[in-house]
């Protein structure tokens, strides 16, 4: 059987995965990229092209190999290209979806459309948005919710003809779009501009923010943190706080957290364990995650488990996509998998308010935990590899971290014990920085984001200027 003639669009990191990818699947013929530097020269032993070059070629497929996807996808059809496929990672499995918009005449803007763009279920703001929609809204507006891993044939003419955009992630957004960025978390490693991660196109990201018209925030002081990394007009930030933390408040946690482990938690203290992600599909390396709880070896988590036992402790483990499962099943230590939150429609942050205790290191889920003014415990065995690799926004750590920051199992163990039953000395420090990091305190930040992009297209609200 003769392979399918390809050509890849993205001479970038996700292209080269790509090729390695589909090479045996696919015949794979050139490269195609925007950049004049790129063309005429190889990229993976195959030559770069122009999309013009690639216009003129017969019987052969082009394959999407770029984060900027919608913008290419946007540009093939301006060219007539309306069949294409699409490369993307997701859950650790690569995937190639197929779109066909020859039926398709119309790819005009339709003002009254608001286009969600959901990219996974670990804290999204644009997940809750859609379980939150005012029937003021969804009388109003067609409200379009797509989500990042698993593309529906509608998928790129919603993204192109919605009027409104509203992202959790980097996208290269259009002008002929209101673009507003939620972001996925307070940050408190460095990013961007203030990241020491050697290949950060830290221009790049500038020149893609400064194309927002909102970016949320929760206060002044997050606002100030996130300019510093992208270092855009203040004006862009609208302090209305951050849907997903609304999940928080909800009494329906404990419930929705027992149905999704299969196990009666009535009687356990409940503990999540969140560590950021160290290493991610594109080869950046932050850290060491040899050090993780999930990565212990299997003697060391048969007693961390026996100990969990002993103090009637439950641990929800939740694991970066990248990192490596557990290799085995434990009594009292139970993983959360995006698919298995992608199954259940539920979001991660709709479990964690069942949590007595957070362990958490260097993630953003700290300062949305804040909220619910519980002890956090801070497990950081990487702790000076981690600052030399990526660096952070806020030093000196310990005035920062309201909790206590130990580096060794067994010191995490202590801290466990300590903040469950004993005195919480770490109370009056995180209500003060949960005043800093939250303007607002309420689960109203859902209906507060939908009130602001209602006025906002009602023209109650002036489009930001690039």
């Amino acid at each position: 059987m003769m392979k399918k003639r390809v050509c890849l669009f993205g001479a970038s990191q996700l292209g080269e995965i790509a090729f390695q990818q589909l090479n045996s699947k696919y015949e794979i013929n050139y490269f195609i990229d925007n950049s004049k530097e790129k063309q005429g020269t190889f990229f993976c032993d195959h030559q770069i092209i122009s999309p013009a070059e690639a216009c003129k070629m017969n019987d052969i497929c082009i394959i999407i190999s770029s984060t900027y996807d919608i913008e290419i996808a946007k540009q093939l059809i301006k060219m007539g290209i309306k069949s294409f496929g699409v490369f993307t990672i997701t859950h650790e499995k690569h995937h190639v979806s197929f779109f066909d918009y020859y039926h398709i005449d119309d790819f005009s803007i339709n003002k009254n459309k608001i286009c969600l763009l959901v990219q996974n279920y670990s804290g999204s703001n644009t997940f809750c948005l859609s379980k939150h929609i005012p029937k003021s809204i969804s009388d109003t507006y067609e409200v379009s919710v797509l989500h990042k891993g698993k593309l529906t044939p509608s998928y790129y003419y919603d993204l192109i003809t919605s009027y409104l955009m509203i992202a959790t992630h980097d996208y290269r957004c259009a002008v002929d779009q209101i673009n507003i960025q939620l972001w996925h978390g307070i940050p408190l490693k460095g990013i961007s501009y203030m990241s020491n991660y050697p290949y950060q196109n830290a221009e790049a990201n500038h020149i893609a923010w400064s194309k927002l018209d909102y970016i949320g925030s929760s206060s002044q002081t997050v606002s100030t943190l996130f300019n510093a990394c992208f270092g855009v007009t203040g004006a862009k930030y609208k302090i209305l706080g951050y849907p997903r933390n609304d999940f928080l408040f909800a009494d329906t946690s404990k419930i929705k957290l027992k149905t999704i482990l299969r196990q009666d938690i009535a009687d356990q203290k409940v503990i999540f364990y969140m560590p950021t992600y160290r290493k991610n599909v594109y080869g950046e390396s932050n850290g060491e995650s040899s050090q993780l709880i999930s990565q212990l070896e299997t003697k060391e988590l048969e007693a961390f488990n026996q100990f969990l036992s002993r103090h009637d402790f439950i641990l929800c483990i939740k694991q970066h996509p990248e990192e490596a499962k557990l290799k085995k099943q434990y009594s009292h230590i139970y993983t959360l998998l995006e698919e298995d939150l992608e199954q259940a429609q539920v979001d991660l942050y709709e479990l964690l308010g069942a949590a007595d205790l957070l362990i958490t290191d260097y993630s953003s889920v700290y300062f949305d935990y804040l909220l619910l003014d519980r002890p956090v415990v801070f497990f950081t065995p990487d702790l000076e590899k981690y600052s030399s690799d990526r660096g952070f926004l806020l030093n000196p750590m310990e005035y920062w971290l309201a909790g206590e920051i130990v580096s060794s199992l067994d010191s995490l163990q202590y801290a466990m014990i300590n903040a469950i039953y004993k005195e919480d000395r770490f109370k009056q420090r995180r209500r003060e920085l949960t005043k800093v990091f939250h303007h607002y305190q309420d689960n109203k930040a859902a209906e507060r984001t939908w009130d602001f992009i209602d006025q906002l297209l009602q023209g109650g609200v002036s489009k930001e200027r690039r």
